[in-house]
């Protein structure tokens, strides 16, 4: 089973980088927000640790695939 706060910081910083896209449409940025801040709510409101859950965004954009598929289990 997948690890819930590395997934929400996979998924985080994959919204933080389109919201850097020159290209992107007004609406799908205001959507992009959106789930970024739900993702940072539930962080919060799960009780999890916010400093792991920064440690995870800066781990994940360094992992090679092999590694992404152990580090997301553990």
């Amino acid at each position: 089973m997948d690890n819930e706060l590395k997934k929400m910081a996979k998924d985080l910083v994959w919204i933080q980088d389109k919201l850097k896209e020159d290209t992107l449409y007004e609406w799908d940025r205001d959507e992009l927000v959106k789930q970024a801040d739900k993702i940072r709510m539930d962080v919060v409101l799960k009780g999890y640790s916010v400093d792991l859950f920064v440690q995870y965004m800066e781990e994940y954009p360094t992992l090679s695939v092999d590694e992404y598929m152990k580090w997301i289990k553990n």
